[in-house]
């Protein structure tokens, strides 16, 4: 036991949860097949949604949640090292942009 070091752990469980409660809902495939947006955006866009889900902080705290703490882009598939507060910002505007759809298709 004294040879086991422990790197890099990140929080999954919440995440985890979260994830599977936003591919139930379908969202991922909303925003692919009826707003036409790119895989990133989506990734980006669930990464943040599922990250204010668990850890409800400002863009610039949640930034810092994900790069620390969180497996969130290991979940979504989003680059970690991508990931700025300018980022969550704008697809924070582009979600509430399509929020009457959103919530229509919910």
């Amino acid at each position: 036991m004294s040879s086991i070091k422990n790197k890099d752990a990140r929080e999954i469980g919440a995440e985890w949860l979260s994830k599977q409660a936003f591919d139930q809902l379908g969202i991922r495939n909303f925003l692919a097949n009826e707003q036409k947006w790119p895989q990133e955006d989506i990734s980006l866009a669930e990464a943040h949604i599922i990250s204010r889900t668990v850890y409800p902080a400002s863009e610039l705290k949640t930034v810092s949640f994900i790069k620390e703490n969180s497996a969130v882009c290991e979940l979504t598939g989003y680059d970690r090292d991508k990931v700025t507060k300018d980022k969550l910002y704008r697809i924070s505007h582009r979600l509430y942009a399509i929020k009457d759809q959103l919530e229509n298709y919910l």
